[in-house]
């Protein structure tokens, strides 16, 4: 009976319909990368949707200890705060890039984390710092999008 009931539902989830198959946790492994641009920025590539990637970014940059402060979707726009490591987390993958003892250079810097339409290769996905005065290094921001990139999915 587990055979026939086993056959039954794989033949069923090769048959099933879109909406069933929208539903199962669709990994983003193997379609983001970090890419830069023609002027040196660099960027994340997202081969999703708008609908998706817009999504996966939001939860990503939660859990990256970003906090959202505000949003606007029509335009691709995200305005977030980064908060640094959080007391009590345990060391990451990028915590070598900064001395450990001393707080997060980044940590209560805005940013503007934006998403661009990029045709069939799906969106990419800019950093910036809010203030157009200050200044993110260039290793800076690629960590800040590794950790983005790190907790998408």
């Amino acid at each position: 009976m587990l055979r026939t009931l086993a056959q039954f539902i794989a033949n069923s989830a090769e048959a099933a319909p879109v909406s069933m198959v929208a539903e199962q946790g669709i990994s983003a492994g193997g379609r983001i990368s970090l890419q830069e641009s023609g002027t040196g920025e660099p960027y994340l590539q997202l081969q999703l949707p708008f609908d998706r990637a817009w999504a996966s970014l939001g939860r990503s940059l939660e859990k990256s200890t970003f906090e959202i402060t505000d949003r606007d979707r029509s335009q691709g726009l995200y305005y977030a705060v980064f908060l640094g490591p959080q007391a009590g987390e345990e060391d990451g993958w990028f915590d070598w890039l900064w001395d450990s003892e001393d707080d997060h250079p980044q940590a209560g810097q805005r940013f503007v984390v934006s998403m661009e339409d990029g045709g069939d290769a799906g969106v990419e996905i800019y950093l910036r710092t809010q203030d157009q005065n200050a200044e993110l290094a260039l290793r800076d921001q690629q960590a800040l999008l590794s950790l983005i990139k790190g907790n998408i999915n």
